[in-house]
């Protein structure tokens, strides 16, 4: 499932993908064609445009394994050498660190590019201001009905997913159910307050540090 119409099929985002991991690991040594690096993410980000949450986390941990066997194709042949172990083992080996010591980073990249890019048409003012719009339901744990002139009109969930909503630019008509709360959630209750402690604190250990330093000096 996709989420947009300009999304491509999971086999050539997967043939994208894994010639974008290619090419971003021929611009490190060996092979050293450093120019590659300003384009090699290109197919990636193609084969992201209008890819399901899924799809997308899918294709940043393929690309991370590509990425990674093109730069350090010499990692699993060394591991089952050194370790007198079948070459199966040491791909094994290879796969597993590269997922948990890489992937997640790009997957987490590809999850949000995905929620960046915007089809053509839909106003990026707009599609920012829903975004908020649905931050606003998870600060609050409230559903929230939204009417908008140039949209979307929707209905949040107090975890910030979509219920139902309209198209940008459209007129049309929707329906859904909410549920009233009473609870009231931290971020209500003290507001940007840990953010502000943050920021004294953070002021406070640069002077401290300043000062350290105007004393060694």
């Amino acid at each position: 499932m996709t989420t947009g119409s300009s999304a491509v099929s999971l086999a050539f985002g997967l043939v994208l993908t894994l010639a974008s991991g290619w090419l971003y690991g021929l611009s490190f040594p060996t092979a050293r064609v450093q120019a590659l690096a300003w384009v090699a993410l290109v197919p990636l980000l193609v084969a992201l445009r209008g890819a399901s949450l899924r799809r997308a986390l899918l294709l940043g941990w393929v690309w991370t394994v590509m990425a990674a066997y093109a730069v350090g194709d010499w990692f699993a042949r060394s591991v089952a050498t050194y370790y007198e172990q079948p070459i199966l083992v040491g791909v094994g080996f290879f796969i597993g660190v590269s997922s948990l010591m890489a992937a997640p980073f790009y997957m987490a990249f590809a999850a949000c590019y995905r929620v960046l890019v915007r089809r053509p048409g839909a106003p990026k003012f707009s599609a920012q201001q829903f975004d908020i719009v649905r931050l606003r339901t998870v600060e609050q744990r409230r559903y929230l009905v939204r009417a908008s002139t140039s949209g979307p009109s929707a209905i949040v969930d107090p975890l910030g997913r979509v219920a139902v909503q309209t198209r940008f630019l459209t007129q049309d008509a929707i329906g859904g159910r909410i549920f009233p709360r009473t609870d009231v959630t931290p971020y209500a209750r003290v507001g940007d307050l840990f953010a502000l402690g943050c920021l004294v604190t953070a002021v406070a250990a640069a002077s401290r540090c300043a000062r350290r330093t105007s004393g060694l000096s």
